[in-house]
């Protein structure tokens, strides 16, 4: 419909009440202030001049109503035609400004800003030319207006006198009244939340009251709008409700426009409205949304007149209210119905997930799709946001580009406002005056950024004596821009975090608290003479972990003295090593600050405790020559205590009779230097130099030596402690002696719990688990070996996990539950697909055990396949193996290979095999499998042969207690 028609519709409809040219001008006024409102570039310039002309209107209505038995003077109503004249222009412009394209309007941005600007001027000088035509003032006239509204009783008679003889409810003019928005749609997870507000308002007696609370895009105005068009209030309401957007709002008296114009009217003066209101709603109830109502409210200049203007509204019979408000505090004026609907908060998970799937249509299989919900905090406008996002871009897409430009991403369209753009909503909370006004609230906002899982207020105040936490806090919380958690910590959602950091983060100097009361917490990792985290530090920083890893990683980016930053990190990633909490990423971050600022000594240790992780988890590295690189590092410093360290860990990967010269050497020299700590290491690594060497005995020496040493001198140094005794265990089993290897195992295990030491206890369980499964006792076996399982899954040990599935393999098929043995060894090989790295070890096991599946099936050829692979798997370069862990893995492949060509009836070929597994696995001096071997042999000689070898292998048999082979 042409502007100019949809005037003479409004003046014709207007004609029957006497009002034809008033009704005009608030129709155009109302169109115009709509187009404003759909205008993307310059909109603030947009919506002043829509709210300029609402003013020139009201004060020209009023002269009208005041003049309305005169006849206006020649001069008078050219004036008026010439102000109609120019908004009809203004109409037109900025309907057109709002129809064009984004690109569009950012193109002819300058151009229209000089023609709105235009046009306001205009619009100004006929304004004034009527006035001054008129001889009258605006704020006279309004005054005058609003006087003869709030005394005269004509007005209330006659309306009383029209409902008597028409009871039907008057309607507003719908040009006049702003259509409702439409129901949100993909509303999910406030199905509470909606029941609780629509409970409250149905109620025939009175009207109700209630605020809807929340921080920034919690989703506050899509409850409303849910609210709004549920069944329940339409039935109750009718017609009867409305959705005031207060964003305009700069005073009273623009608020009462904007609400009078919904109710058909217009006026500036709040007592005319309420009389206004008082008749339309009388004998039925009406329901008034106020959405974003601290615009009217939020600053001290306003507060009183917007809560005045509550209560008069409140004086209103059956006028139900609905307010949405950033923040936790409800404004004075109304007494708000009980119970009261508590703040907003983030989405349930599954809310979440069912709103990001719906709207994206992200296949909820893909493995990202939960990391980048979890950056959104399920705050739903940021998760809406992203959604919208994930429809034309990869979620792994999107989870990089959030680490580069963080929240400045989420927004829809042109983002100009705050419910297509997550900056602009949490702007408008970080700007509000309440923040303002409190000095130090912005400052502590930005350190409560830093740490996700917040923190205590008496922490928060011991890390700057300068700033008023106590109060900052409390105007945090009251604006919903923080919060206080079940554990009274004070924190502050990821979004909120992430717009801060990258907007306003805190200056060095502000930080500096939180950088040494986080950096000292990290160095509890380290005690002096002792190479573990202790179970005191990790006590302490497990409760700490995420705040210690978010600090370190922005200290490291924006710290101007970045050593201390460094030196948490090495921390840190030794206390993954230890334990399996955290994560390597600090580990890389930090060496490339260590290697570009020339930290060699922290350069050093960072690579030592990447290869650590490269031993143990898929993080990519060669162990050797990581610790290589470290060591030369610490010769070059002269720092002997890494060297030893060092020396030890390299001397895995030289065959056994130098790494002998080498670990006593480092004996001797820890002797020499008092350091009894590293006496007792260096005899643990003599105890497996001597195990690769065959001798048991003086493996057993050393070991029971370094146990001494710790038990003595070191009582509460639980994780090696712990190993300790897990390896008097272990060499026990290597030796035969069963049921003392049974003893220590289970005797480690608490201790090694205790320190947290997750390696070393998926190890203890896993091999008292594999030591009771060779025993026959399959079913005590299998509880020790799914807790080993559970173990190196929490601690992310890669390598170890293979171990524990194979293990689990071999259970499920010595049980017969070949379902359960086929499903255990897919996430086996799993796992070693996804690590990303070529361990050939783990690849020749996990062939092992699908061609032992594959055997138990009947599928020989199938078997037959997989150990071949297996073989030539084993056969390749592992750099983080000992060699003969490598051929102890051949062995193994042989063996298996006379299982298989036995189970073909080829004897002939299976004695080859089983005598080749017997001469491979003594090479390596394991004797059980030596055992295992020859008495498969048993059962396909002849007999002559099978009983001289019954002799040979009886003795060896009973030793080792092997009741299954």
């Amino acid at each position: 419909m042409s502007l100019a028609l949809g005037l003479a519709g409004v003046a014709q409809a207007s004609d029957a009440a006497g009002q034809s040219v008033t009704r005009a001008l608030f129709g155009v006024a109302h169109l115009i202030a709509e187009s404003a409102r759909n205008v993307k570039v310059n909109k603030a310039a947009s919506l002043r001049l829509a709210r300029r002309v609402n003013e020139f209107v009201t004060a020209i209505t009023t002269e009208l109503e005041q003049r309305q038995d005169e006849e206006p003077s020649d001069e008078w109503l050219h004036a008026l035609a010439n102000f109609q004249d120019i908004l009809t222009d203004v109409y037109a412009h900025i309907q057109k400004q709002a129809n064009r394209s984004y690109l569009s309007q950012i193109l002819h941005q300058e151009k229209d800003a000089d023609a709105l600007d235009t046009l306001l001027s205009r619009a100004q000088g006929a304004y004034d030319a009527l006035m001054v035509g008129a001889r009258m003032r605006i704020h006279e006239l309004l005054d005058a207006v609003n006087e003869s509204w709030e005394t005269s009783n004509a007005m209330d008679e006659l309306l009383t006198h029209r409902e008597a003889i028409n009871p039907t409810r008057p309607a507003p003019d719908p040009l006049c009244v702003p259509a409702l928005p439409h129901r949100p749609h993909n509303f999910f997870g406030r199905d509470q939340e909606v029941d609780t507000v629509v409970t409250t308002l149905v109620r025939p007696e009175a009207g109700s009251y209630v605020a809807i609370l929340g921080g920034p895009g919690m989703g506050k105005t899509s409850l409303a709008l849910n609210v709004l068009h549920t069944p329940a209030l339409v039935d109750h309401f009718g017609d009867a409700r409305y959705f005031i957007a207060c964003d305009a709002a700069d005073g009273q008296s623009t608020l009462v426009q904007l609400i009078s114009a919904a109710f058909g009217m217009c006026t500036s003066s709040s007592a005319a409205l309420k009389k206004r209101l008082t008749v339309l709603s009388r004998g039925r109830p009406a329901l008034l949304v106020l959405d974003n109502f601290e615009s009217a409210w939020e600053t001290p200049e306003l507060r009183q007149d917007a809560e005045q203007l509550l209560q008069v509204l409140a004086e209103v019979p059956l006028l139900s209210i609905i307010t949405t408000l950033r923040g936790t505090e409800r404004p004075l004026g109304l007494s708000w119905t009980r119970p009261f609907l508590p703040p907003l908060q983030p989405l349930r998970d599954d809310a979440a997930m069912m709103t990001f799937a719906t709207i994206s249509d992200v296949d909820e299989s893909d493995a990202h799709m939960t990391d980048l919900i979890a950056v959104t905090e399920n705050v739903p406008l940021a998760l809406v946001l992203m959604a919208n996002l994930a429809q034309y871009e990869s979620p792994a897409g999107l989870l990089a580009r959030w680490n580069q430009v963080h929240t400045a991403m989420l927004r829809r369209g042109g983002g100009r406002d705050r419910l297509s753009s997550l900056d602009v909503s949490i702007t408008l909370s970080v700007q509000s005056h309440r923040v303002s006004s409190s000095p130090d609230a912005a400052n502590v906002l930005s350190l409560l950024s830093l740490v996700p899982n917040g923190v205590m207020e008496t922490d928060l105040a011991a890390w700057s004596s300068e700033l008023d936490t106590h109060r900052a806090v409390s105007t945090l919380v009251q604006t919903a821009l923080g919060y206080r958690t079940s554990e009274q910590r004070v924190r502050v959602l990821a979004p909120i975090r992430s717009f801060m950091l990258s907007r306003h983060p805190p200056s060095d100097s502000l930080a500096r608290g939180v950088y040494d009361y986080y950096f000292n917490l990290a160095e509890l990792v380290f005690k002096a003479g002792v190479d573990t985290s202790g179970y005191e530090a990790v006590s302490s920083i497990s409760p700490e972990l995420e705040n210690v890893q978010s600090v370190i990683r922005h200290a490291l980016n924006h710290s101007s003295n970045l050593r201390p930053a460094v030196r948490a990190a090495v921390c840190m990633s030794r206390l993954y090593n230890d334990t399996g909490m955290g994560g390597p990423s600090l580990m890389t971050e930090a060496l490339a600050v260590s290697r570009r600022e020339g930290m060699d000594d922290q350069t050093a240790a960072l690579l030592h405790q990447w290869a650590l992780m490269s031993c143990n988890t898929s993080m990519p590295g060669d162990p050797e020559t990581l610790f290589t690189e470290s060591r030369a590092l610490h010769e070059r410093l002269g720092n002997v205590e890494g060297v030893i360290d060092l020396t030890l860990h390299l001397s895995w990967y030289v065959p056994p009779g130098a790494a002998l010269a080498t670990c006593q050497e480092m004996r001797d020299l820890a002797e020499a230097r008092g350091d009894r700590w590293r006496v007792a290491r260096c005899d643990q690594a003599l105890c497996r130099v001597y195990e690769r060497l065959g001798d048991r005995h003086r493996a057993r020496e050393y070991l029971d030596s370094s146990v001494e040493i710790i038990r003595a001198e070191y009582p509460k140094e639980y994780r090696q402690l712990g190993w300790g005794i897990f390896r008097q265990g272990d060499i026990a089993s290597d030796c035969g002696d069963i049921a003392v290897a049974v003893e220590k195992m289970r005797e480690s295990i608490p201790i090694l719990r205790r320190s947290g030491y997750l390696l070393g206890l998926a190890t203890a369980e896993f091999m008292l688990g594999d030591t009771l499964l060779r025993q026959g006792y399959v079913s005590q076996a299998v509880p020790h070996l799914e807790s080993a399982l559970r173990s190196c899954r929490t601690g992310g040990l890669s390598r170890r996990e293979i171990t524990c599935l194979l293990g689990l393999t071999s259970a499920h098929l010595l049980m017969g539950d070949h379902d359960q043995a086929e499903r255990v060894l897919q996430s086996a090989e799993e796992v070693v697909r996804g690590s990303g790295n070529s361990w050939s070890i783990d690849v020749c096991n996990v062939s092992m055990g699908r061609a032992r599946v594959k055997l138990s099936m009947g599928d020989i050829d199938e078997a037959r396949a997989h150990l071949m692979g297996a073989r030539a798997a084993g056969r390749m370069h592992d750099s983080g193996v000992p060699f003969e862990d490598l051929r102890g893995a051949d062995a193994s492949v042989l063996l298996w290979l006379g299982h298989v060509e036995k189970a073909a009836g080829n004897l002939d070929s299976a004695a080859t095999w089983l005598i080749a597994a017997a001469v491979a696995n003594a090479s390596v001096d394991i004797g059980a499998t030596v055992v295992r071997a020859l008495c498969a042999l048993l059962t396909i000689v002849d007999d002559d042969f099978s009983a001289l070898l019954m002799e040979t292998v009886f003795a060896p048999l009973t030793f080792f207690y092997t009741r299954r082979v």
